[in-house]
């Protein structure tokens, strides 16, 4: 056996068949055409996806919102009715503050734990005595 990695004298090179001919090249454009379409379409659909969610968002706080301020109008004329309906409207005052503050992606209290306290720099100080 030789040392050397050439190939055999004896044997012929393989010939190489075109992947592309005269007959399949227009099948195979057109393909890649469809594919580039296909692509171009669900990156545009994405993006409306994302507008449309972002805008339900908005409107769905936006309705919130005025729900809160036609809650705090019932609130004060009720004050001095009904007992049971002032109830009923502080607890749905109370929902709709929960939801607006989800929509309006604050955090709820207790969610966000305080930082641990930083030294002013990385290296320890060193105290000069007089």
């Amino acid at each position: 056996m030789p040392a050397t990695m050439d190939p055999p004298v004896n044997q012929p090179k393989p010939k190489r068949v075109p992947f592309f001919t005269k007959d399949n090249a227009k099948h195979f454009s057109e393909l890649a055409q469809k594919a580039i379409q296909d692509r171009i379409e669900r990156a545009r659909l994405t993006k409306e996806r994302e507008r449309l969610k972002l805008d339900y968002r908005e409107i769905r706080l936006l309705r919130v919102r005025k729900q809160l301020d036609k809650l705090d109008k019932e609130i004060e004329r009720a004050v001095h009715d009904d007992p049971k309906k002032l109830r009923d409207l502080v607890q749905a005052q109370n929902q709709l503050s929960q939801q607006e503050q989800m929509l309006s992606m604050r955090p709820g209290p207790g969610t966000i734990k305080p930082l641990p306290e930083r030294r002013a720099s990385g290296r320890p100080t060193i105290e000069m005595e007089e």
